[in-house]
């Protein structure tokens, strides 16, 4: 997919001004999101604010928490609407291939994708810490009995089970925030 230029993005060498020399920080499934905004903001600018046209600007386009952050100098609210549509947009739409998806946190990182690139990005992350939508797998041997028991009082914990002597545990929200831990002694 080739990007459409648009007046309003100026990428900025030195990064002072802009960070859109960087490209846009995010997965090429979010590009088709990315293009209509862009096409929605430069019709806006055109016909309805052609006062903003010379001074508005893209200063940064990224991925940031599974969803899509668009940040941009002053401009109208129609402006600022259709980005928060883009944004919600992509909370359902995954980030590598641009089907339809959800949001995963995979060994330490939000994403949203559908749940064959979700398999992907799992199958290529620690198999020693994997997390299902918002689920945790701790292996208690790398976070320590003690951690175990505290984390089982703090989140309900969904699983127990030994698995041929490796002990895991299954927890939910409150422990995705919490990436691969050292032993506590």
């Amino acid at each position: 997919m080739t990007k459409k230029l648009f007046s309003f993005i100026k990428p900025d060498p030195t990064f002072r001004n802009s960070l859109m020399g960087f490209g846009y920080g995010c997965g090429l499934g979010w590009y088709p999101l990315i293009e209509k905004l862009f096409e929605d903001i430069s019709f806006l600018l055109e016909t309805k604010y052609p006062e903003f046209k010379d001074e508005f600007e893209v200063l940064q386009v990224k991925e940031k928490y599974a969803t899509l952050r668009v940040y941009v100098n002053d401009a109208p609210q129609e402006i600022y609407d259709l980005i928060d549509k883009a944004e919600k947009e992509s909370a359902i739409t995954c980030e590598n291939c641009g089907k339809e998806g959800k949001e995963y946190y995979i060994c330490g990182w939000y994403s949203t994708l559908c749940s064959t690139c979700a398999e992907e990005r799992i199958a290529k992350n620690d198999p020693e810490v994997r997390v299902w939508h918002k689920i945790w797998i701790v292996k208690i041997s790398d976070v320590g009995e003690e951690f175990a028991k505290w984390l089982n009082n703090q989140t309900m914990p969904l699983v127990e089970e030994d698995e041929n002597s490796t002990n895991w545990a299954y927890f939910g929200d409150y422990s995705r925030f919490i990436h691969k831990l050292p032993i506590i002694d």
